[in-house]
């Protein structure tokens, strides 16, 4: 996979950019708050459809806009893979080799990336669920069924908390519904990320170590 094209328009502090990569290594350099790492935001929001960042969408346009607009072109093996996101009037539009998508997590981990930033650093010093998060991102890439698993059991968790919040009106019935879907995706969860730490601890320790 290879990033051949990407041109942004109002995307951050660039009102309109243009950049073609050539080469296999590619040092984006200048002064500070010229837009250098807003580049790498750009190519991570083409395969991710969401800022590395967390920022909102909103938050996104440049100051005096009313939208953005990334167009990247991706070159997998010899196809060429066009992608444009587009967000105007509190709406975003995710098009891909000009198929619009109604779900972003379909195409989650279909572009093959790693970005490292200074915020990383938040995985060894920051609290368990960083590292959770970490985890889970990561087997999301090559599992889509995990991504799934996920969404379901965090939907599931919203609305049981948000019913226990008004303890006088649930649902006994629902409840235990809810909970026995949980336990059953919770483990499904525990067992992916148990995988996980097996599979790639012993790498983690040899990292360590040196």
């Amino acid at each position: 996979m290879f990033l051949e094209h990407l041109k942004l328009l109002n995307f951050k502090n660039h009102s309109a950019s243009s950049y073609d990569f050539e080469n296999r290594v590619i040092c984006i350099h200048g002064k500070n708050g010229i837009g250098k790492t807003n580049i790498l935001d750009a190519i991570y929001m083409a395969a991710y459809s969401k800022s590395f960042l967390g920022l909102a969408d909103s938050s996104i346009v440049k100051h005096g806009c009313d939208f953005f607009r990334i167009d990247a072109r991706f070159i997998q093996e010899k196809n060429v893979l066009p992608i444009i996101i587009k967000y105007h009037e509190q709406k975003k539009t995710i098009t891909w080799d000009d198929h619009q998508i109604k779900r972003s997590a379909s195409q989650f981990g279909k572009i093959p990336m790693v970005l490292s930033s200074p915020q990383d650093i938040e995985i060894i010093l920051g609290g368990s669920e960083e590292r959770r998060k970490f985890i889970d991102f990561t087997i999301c890439n090559w599992d889509s069924n995990y991504l799934e698993t996920l969404k379901r059991y965090n939907k599931y968790l919203e609305h049981r908390n948000a019913m226990l919040k008004e303890p006088e009106s649930i649902d006994s019935s629902v409840m235990d519904h809810m909970q026995i879907q949980m336990n059953d995706l919770g483990n499904e969860i525990y067992k992916k990320r148990t995988d996980f730490i097996h599979e790639f601890a012993p790498s983690i320790l040899k990292w360590y170590q040196e």
